[in-house]
């Protein structure tokens, strides 16, 4: 899941959990500040794909965050190691931490190498779907209608990109090179338009970015 992918380098560990460090161990999250900004980029080559990629592409949309990590953690520093408190009353540096502290902003990118199948028809057909549903008002109450809030839901956009029609596939290394570059070039077209439609992102943020490679015929769980 995109939640198992491994944390940036300058993060300490608790109980499995990132922490982002601060300059002062006296500093506290501040709850005003930029949230730090998570960029993953799901990259999907296709070619023949048709009785898979729908599963593959709806498992990547829309992860969850489980509900444990979207409760702020008080944590004190003992000669540098970070310890969970259950006590909240012990005094000592201190600093705040959960995944509300953190901005996701997730592209799920798939790029059609030439496929003779149904693979580019599927991938519209699921492009169109998640638009349609990001442009319902009901959007943000469907998205906790299966017994999960709305804040737990991953906003994710899906982007599509093909190879010319009638040229021959080139290989999944190729398609991955292709899928990785839409979320740039939808960026580009979006900022040509003066829009935020796809990344929503204040330019001051402090912001990582990954790419997750996924096969076609794969679930992301």
């Amino acid at each position: 899941s995109l939640l198992s992918m491994p944390p940036p380098t300058n993060t300490t560990m608790v109980d499995g959990n990132s922490m982002r460090p601060f300059a002062d161990q006296n500093e506290v999250m501040d709850p005003k500040r930029n949230p730090l900004v998570i960029k993953v980029d799901v990259i999907i080559a296709v070619h023949n794909a048709e009785l898979t990629i729908r599963e593959t592409v709806k498992s990547a949309m829309y992860q969850e965050i489980p509900a444990h990590l979207l409760e702020r953690k008080i944590n004190l520093n003992h000669g540098g190691k970070e310890v969970n408190l259950v006590d909240k009353t012990d005094v000592g540096p201190r600093h705040e931490f959960s995944m509300v502290d953190l901005q996701f902003d997730v592209c799920v990118s798939c790029y059609n190498d030439a496929s003779t199948d149904k693979s580019l028809a599927i991938l519209h057909s699921l492009q169109n779907e998640y638009m349609q549903e990001e442009k319902s008002p009901s959007n943000e109450q469907n998205a906790g209608s299966e017994g999960h809030s709305s804040k737990s839901v991953i906003k994710t956009s899906l982007l599509v990109g093909t190879s010319k029609e009638g040229t021959s596939s080139r290989g999944a290394g190729f398609a991955r090179n292709q899928a990785a570059k839409l979320r740039r070039e939808h960026e580009q077209n979006q900022r040509n338009l003066n829009t935020d439609e796809c990344n929503n992102i204040q330019q001051d943020n402090e912001m990582y970015h990954f790419l997750c490679i996924l096969d076609s015929d794969d679930i992301m769980h």
